[in-house]
C-alpha cells in the first residue's frame, strides 16, 4: 500500500508514520513566517501569518511533486 505522503503536500494532514515517509521521500517542507500583531482597525491580527501560508500553499500546489506544509506555531507572549 502506498503512503500518502508521496502525494499529500500539507504535514497537518499526515500521521507521524506518514510524515516519517515523508522525509524518506526527501520531501521539502515550507515554513510559513510572520507575527500577530495589530494593523489599525482594519485588518486581523493574523495579517502577517496568513499571506506567507497562503504562498506556501500555493507553492505546494503548483509543485511537481508537492511540499508538505507545515503547522502554525508560536508563543502568545
Amino acid at each position: 500500500m502506498q503512503s500518502r505522503a508521496s502525494t499529500e503536500y500539507r504535514y497537518e494532514k499526515l500521521t507521524w508514520p506518514e510524515i516519517n515517509d515523508a522525509v524518506e521521500l526527501r520531501k521539502v517542507c515550507i515554513v510559513p513566517c510572520g507575527s500577530v500583531e495589530q494593523h489599525a482597525l482594519h485588518l486581523p491580527l493574523d495579517t502577517d501569518i496568513v499571506c506567507p501560508t497562503e504562498i506556501a500553499r500555493g507553492a505546494g500546489r503548483l509543485a511537481p511533486r508537492g511540499f508538505p506544509k507545515s503547522n502554525k506555531f508560536g508563543s502568545p507572549f
